[in-house]
């Protein structure tokens, strides 16, 4: 599965939909869900917001180099 892509400045963007419902008094997470982009990050966040009690949508920038990671 791929979750992001490896730009030309070596930088990976990943960009997740986390749901959450509600179980007894505490909320249980979904399956998180890839997005391709920062777009579709956000339809899908407000998709998953219509039937779930909580949601969120990150994303995570890596810069990838010769033996390293680093993020930003």
């Amino acid at each position: 599965m791929q979750v992001g892509k490896l730009m030309i400045d070596g930088s990976n963007t990943h960009y997740v939909v986390q749901g959450y419902r509600k179980k007894g008094r505490g909320l249980q997470a979904d399956e998180p869900r890839i997005a391709r982009d920062r777009e579709h990050c956000i339809r899908l966040a407000q998709q998953v917001a219509a039937t779930r009690h909580a949601v969120i949508a990150f994303s995570r920038t890596a810069t990838w180099t010769p033996g390293t990671l680093t993020s930003r």
